[in-house]
C-alpha cells in the first residue's frame, strides 16, 4: 500500500520474518516458525523484563506464563506453545513501555505540541514528518485533541529514531526489550515515542507499515492500552492492516477526550440508498454479504443499515476492493494484500500479498468471483477491462482477457458475485446478469428488491 509522500514501494523487510513468503495455495496456512520451549520461554522473560503489562505475567511456571501469555494476545489459552503462539513469539511488536512515576490515564490538556528529535541517517526528514502529521491527524479527526510539531525537546512528546540501545527523549539511554520490537511509547504524560531503526529505514521503499506503528504509539501516548482485539489498532503486534484507528479505538480514545463536535453523528446508509458497493459475497448458506465503505449489509433486506466491517471480521480494514467466498472461507482484497477468514477469525492472524497467494493475478482488483457452478475450483479476477482466471489447484493464472471477450460490456465494474439467480455483475446503481457468454441487464438493483 501506498500514500501520497515522495518516496516508492515494496513490502518492510523483517529481520528472521519473510514477509513475502512463497506459500502458492491460500488454503495453507502459512509457515511455522521453528521456535521450541525453550526459545519461547527466553523470549517471554524477555518481555517480561521491561514490559510492565507483560510483567503481570510473572507466575512461576512455564505452562502459567504461556497461558497469560494466549490471554492477553487474544489466542486460544491452552498453555501449550501452539504454533498461533509462535507466529505471534516471532511477529514484530510494540514493546510497550509505562513509567510508574509519571503513569497518567490521560493528558490534562487538549492540545499537545510533538518534536521529532532525530531522524535516521540518511534518510529524508520531510517525508518522516509528513507521515507523522497522517497519524497525529488520524486521531485528532475523532477526539478533542490538537496537535503541533515544534523545535526538538520541546515538545509534550517527544519522537526519537534509534537502535536497540537508543537515546530517550528526558533520559540519556534507553532499550528495546526483545529481538523483535518495532517501537515502545510511554503513558501521558511522559510523552516519549522511539521508533526501532533496526526495523525501518534499511531498504524502505512503502511507509504504509510505518504508519501504522506511527499510529498505534501515539495511541499509546495519549492513554491508550493494548487490546487482544484483532479488530483494534492497538492490538500488541505489528500487521500491517490499520493506518487509522478503528470503531474499537475511537470509542475508546473518546472514553478518554470526548467527541470531536464535527464527528459526533455518522449517519450509515441503508443498503438501498447505496449509489456503488465495493464487493459482495454468497456462502455456503446463501448469505449474501455486501460491502461499501466501512460497512457490510445483508443482501436479503433492503432496510438493512449497515453494521462496521469489523465487528464481524475482526482485523479487516474498511473500503476493501474485491471478496469471494472459497471452501468455507471469505478472501478479501484490498490493494497489494488479501485476508482470509474462518468464521470470524483472521487466519494466520495477519494479511498476505497476493503476488504470494495468488501469483499471477494483478494487485488493485476491481471485483473477484469463484462460480460455485463450476466442476474445478476457479477464481475469476477482474481489473479495468481485463479478467483473470486463476486455477487453484493448479496455482497458476490459466487465462487472461478482455472483458469483451467474455460477454461482458461495461470496461470496469465495483463488485461481483454468485448469487441462486446467476453471476451479478454490478456497476454503479446498475446489475447485469452474466452467463459467461453475454450480460443481460436487471435494472438498478431489482435482484435485492429495492
Amino acid at each position: 500500500m501506498n500514500f501520497p509522500v515522495s518516496v516508492g514501494a515494496p513490502t518492510l523487510k523483517f529481520p528472521g520474518i519473510d514477509t513475502e513468503s512463497a506459500v502458492l495455495d491460500p488454503t495453507v496456512p502459512e509457515q511455522v516458525p521453528d521456535i521450541s520451549d525453550q526459545d519461547a520461554e527466553s523470549l517471554l522473560r524477555q518481555f517480561l523484563k521491561e514490559s510492565s503489562e507483560n510483567a503481570t505475567l510473572t507466575a512461576d511456571s512455564y505452562e502459567s506464563i504461556l497461558r497469560s501469555y494466549q490471554r492477553y494476545y487474544g489466542l486460544p489459552e491452552t498453555g501449550l506453545l501452539s504454533n498461533e503462539t509462535k507466529r505471534t513469539l516471532h511477529a514484530p511488536k510494540c514493546g510497550r513501555v509505562r513509567r510508574s512515576a509519571f503513569v497518567g490515564t490521560r493528558w490534562s490538556k487538549r492540545s499537545l505540541t510533538y518534536s521529532i528529535n532525530s531522524f535516521p541517517e540518511g534518510y529524508d526528514s520531510l517525508t518522516l514528518r509528513l507521515v507523522l502529521e497522517m497519524a497525529f491527524s488520524s486521531w485528532s479527526s475523532v477526539t478533542q485533541l490538537d496537535f503541533s510539531e515544534v523545535e526538538p525537546r520541546q515538545g509534550d512528546i517527544n519522537i526519537e529514531f534509534g537502535g536497540t540501545i537508543h537515546r530517550g527523549g528526558k533520559r540519556r539511554s534507553c532499550h528495546f526489550n526483545g529481538p523483535y520490537v518495532l517501537a515502545h511509547a510511554t503513558n501521558p504524560e511522559y510523552g516519549e515515542i522511539h521508533f526501532s531503526t533496526d526495523y525501518f529505514f534499511t531498504e524502505i521503499k512503502s511507509l504504509h507499515f510505518f504508519l501504522e506503528t506511527a499510529v498505534h504509539e501515539i495511541g499509546h501516548a495519549l492513554g491508550l492500552d493494548h487490546t487482544n482485539d484483532f479488530g483494534s489498532v492497538m492490538y500488541p503486534d505489528g500487521r500491517g492492516i490499520f493506518t487509522k484507528p478503528q470503531p474499537i479505538d475511537v470509542e475508546n480514545i473518546r472514553q478518554l477526550y470526548g467527541i470531536r463536535n464535527r464527528y459526533a453523528f455518522t449517519v450509515v446508509p441503508k443498503l438501498c440508498s447505496l449509489s456503488k458497493i465495493d464487493a459482495a459475497f454468497s456462502d455456503d448458506h446463501d448469505n449474501t454479504f455486501i460491502f461499501a465503505g466501512d460497512f457490510y449489509y445483508d443482501a436479503l433486506n433492503p432496510n438493512s443499515i449497515g453494521q462496521p466491517i469489523s465487528t464481524k471480521w475482526s482485523g479487516l480494514p474498511g473500503t476493501i476492493e474485491a471478496a469471494f467466498w472459497f471452501a468455507g472461507r471469505a478472501y478479501f482484497f484490498k490493494e497489494d494484500l488479501f485476508w482470509v477468514f474462518a468464521g470470524s477469525q483472521l487466519v494466520s492472524g495477519r494479511a498476505r500479498t497476493i503476488s504470494s497467494g495468488f501469483p499471477g493475478l494483478p494487485n488493485g482488483l476491481d471485483a473477484a468471483l469463484v462460480l460455485k457452478s463450476d466442476s474445478v475450483d476457479n477464481i475469476y479476477a477482474f481489473k479495468g477491462e481485463q479478467y483473470w482466471r486463476y486455477s487453484v489447484r493448479e496455482k497458476r493464472v490459466t487465462e487472461k482477457g478482455q472483458m469483451a471477450d467474455i460477454g461482458l460490456p461495461t470496461s470496469h465494474f465495483d463488485a461481483a458475485l454468485e448469487a441462486k439467480d446467476g453471476v451479478k455483475i454490478f456497476n454503479g446503481r446498475d446489475v447485469y446478469r452474466w452467463n459467461r457468454e453475454e450480460t443481460t441487464q436487471s435494472g438498478p438493483k431489482r435482484w435485492m428488491q429495492c
